[in-house]
């Protein structure tokens, strides 16, 4: 439901997503810090409503009085508000946004959720979890590599490969995808369903892939926060945006700065997106970047490289702003979702004890654009 995301995910909520009567929306429809009164805002009710608006039927557990009658459907013994026309007309654009700001990006410096940051290498071709939920499951492959960069040289690593395991809401089926960085201009992604030997390539002006609550498409996204000198400046291009219910994934195939001497290296930025409140999760998110949302409101930032020689060798592994160590959240292979922390199977989780991180530093929480992860790369100014 875009009205609610907008807010959930602290995008500038669009005029036509104001609450009636001077609006269109219900105050149900909307969190209270809006002027709503959050009835529909949370994670069971998102998941009805999403559910409801890409398929037109809803989950078994969707039924009143587990879920306020606002958030379901006329026709299925709800009495419409959130979902009815012109609400639901109004969905597809109340919660776009044109530009948004890396969660993990470059070498990569993880910005988490509440405004929380730390630098996370990782081990040479190793996947880890960036985000573990209730039936999502997203990871990224880590390689060292060396960043020639005009005026230093930095040994660091960069994500090259991320991968998806999905089950949908409705039927149960397993979606998979994975997507490698690349300097062509033209990428693509592939998606299996379990059961079908057939994969489908999602191409950037093609069709997208939609089964049940899951939708993977490539099209053209801003994207601001991906290097260290970009003076603000958002960097445009095609991005894989992977919807599943209750979280959206966007992610860029970015060519290395300075190509001329890193010639044919790309990277990934990623950017996570919950469309829900996800801070009240019963099944509390984790992965490096997704146990952000501990429901604190509190920034937790972990260890950063230091990047003031003319040579570099990078270090950090997210230490004081994860639970446990870097190794925990190492996977088997690219769709495997089991680790300690995983909850890809989980049907209740606590949240993260901050109190337990190593070397956490807390501080206030200052808004924050968006959350994900970027690489170890100066922009050419």
């Amino acid at each position: 439901m875009a009205c609610i995301t907008a807010v959930s995910i602290g995008a500038t909520l669009p005029a036509s997503c104001a609450v009636a009567p001077t609006g269109t929306i219900e105050p149900q429809c909307l969190p209270a810090p809006v002027g709503g009164t959050g009835e529909c805002t949370t994670p069971a009710a998102m998941a009805c409503i999403t559910t409801y608006s890409l398929t037109g039927t809803l989950p078994a557990g969707c039924v009143a009085p587990t879920i306020p009658a606002a958030c379901l459907p006329a026709p299925m013994s709800g009495c419409g508000v959130c979902t009815d026309y012109p609400v639901a007309k109004l969905m597809p654009t109340c919660g776009t946004t044109t530009t948004t700001s890396c969660t993990a990006c470059s070498d990569p410096h993880l910005a988490l959720a509440h405004g929380g940051r730390a630098d996370f290498k990782g081990e040479h071709n190793a996947w880890y979890s960036m985000l573990s939920a209730r039936n999502v499951s997203f990871s990224a492959l880590f390689q060292h590599d060396d960043f020639k960069n005009p005026h230093k040289l930095v040994h660091g690593s960069a994500m090259k490969s991320a991968a998806w395991v999905l089950r949908t809401n409705v039927t149960g089926t397993i979606v998979t995808v994975e997507y490698n960085a690349t300097a062509s201009s033209s990428t693509r992604a592939l998606v299996r369903v379990a059961g079908n030997e057939a994969g489908q390539w999602v191409t950037h002006g093609g069709r997208p892939f939609k089964i049940e609550n899951v939708k993977v498409e490539l099209k053209e996204k801003k994207l601001s926060g991906a290097g260290i000198n970009t003076k603000g400046k958002a960097w445009h291009g095609t991005a894989l945006i992977v919807t599943s219910g209750n979280w959206q994934t966007n992610v860029w195939s970015k060519p290395y700065p300075n190509a001329a001497a890193n010639p044919g290296k790309a990277l990934l930025n990623i950017q996570l997106e919950p469309l829900y409140d996800a801070d009240t999760d019963p099944v509390a998110p984790h992965g490096l970047v997704g146990q952000s949302w501990d429901g604190d409101g509190l920034a937790t930032d972990g260890l950063l490289d230091d990047y003031t020689s003319s040579e570099v060798t990078t270090q950090a592994m997210g230490e004081g702003a994860i639970e446990g160590k870097a190794a925990d959240y190492r996977l088997k292979h690219k769709f495997a979702t089991h680790f300690k922390f995983d909850r890809f199977d989980a049907t209740a989780a606590r949240h993260r004890d901050v109190s337990k991180i190593d070397r956490a530093q807390r501080k206030k929480a200052e808004p924050v654009e968006g959350v994900g992860a970027v690489s170890d790369v100066v922009e050419e100014a």
